[in-house]
């Protein structure tokens, strides 16, 4: 007999834990006042700026710094850093930042006046693929309140979001047994089956494919 919910019955409402210990990762957060050279981590999806001056809580910005992403402070300024951001580019596909060259794990997804601003290394061809990547990275404003220095509680979040939300059906796949540009479609199966919004989706995904069997816990290389 099937455990999926809406099949055989209604599934246990699980979220009060893992939804718990990320309100108490953004009241860290908010708390934070990370200095230059700094490494911190986002764990919400946040709006990223060419501009502090023209930053704001109810602005969208010229792109988006993904949860669970990692950056070094460059400057502060109230209530916003300027971070820099380093990761790796594919040829044909300069508007993403992924985390780790070959692995589709993005760190932030980039509007046209944040693209004319990162920095490229020179590009080299991946032996494995044949596709052509660049080390890259870029200098943008992120509120400081989306960012924390602590990754061990982020990475507990993730564990327990993946736990609760994939483990009450089945036996729990450990995330180091897929490799990482696979959890993709994996997870993408089985989304009608879990109740986690979008936010929380991108959250898990990432996760699993830093602690997938080709990346083991790494944030950026």
């Amino acid at each position: 007999i099937s455990c999926h919910k809406g099949i055989a019955h209604k599934l246990p409402d699980m979220s009060q834990g893992y939804r718990s210990m990320l309100k108490d990762i953004a009241g860290a957060a908010a708390r934070n006042k990370p200095d230059k050279g700094a490494v911190v981590h986002s764990f919400r999806t946040s709006a990223l700026f060419v501009d502090a001056s023209k930053a704001g809580p109810e602005a969208t910005g010229e792109g988006k710094l993904l949860a669970a992403s990692q950056a070094k402070v460059v400057d502060t300024k109230g209530d916003w850093l300027l971070i820099k951001i380093e990761g790796w580019q594919q040829e044909g596909a300069e508007r993403v930042i992924y985390a780790l060259r070959g692995q589709r794990i993005i760190t932030a997804a980039l509007g046209p006046e944040l693209v004319d601003k990162i920095q490229r290394e020179q590009p080299a061809e991946d032996p494995d693929t044949g596709l052509v990547w660049s080390k890259v990275a870029l200098d943008a404003w992120v509120a400081k309140s989306s960012v924390t220095a602590d990754q061990a509680p982020l990475w507990a979040y993730g564990e327990e979001l993946y736990r609760s939300s994939c483990g009450t059906c089945h036996n729990l796949p450990p995330a180091e047994h897929t490799l990482a540009n696979q959890w993709a479609g994996t997870l993408n199966a089985m989304k009608r089956f879990i109740s986690i919004d979008e936010e929380e989706y991108r959250f898990l995904l990432k996760y699993l494919q830093f602690n997938a069997k080709d990346t083991g816990g790494k944030t950026h290389g």
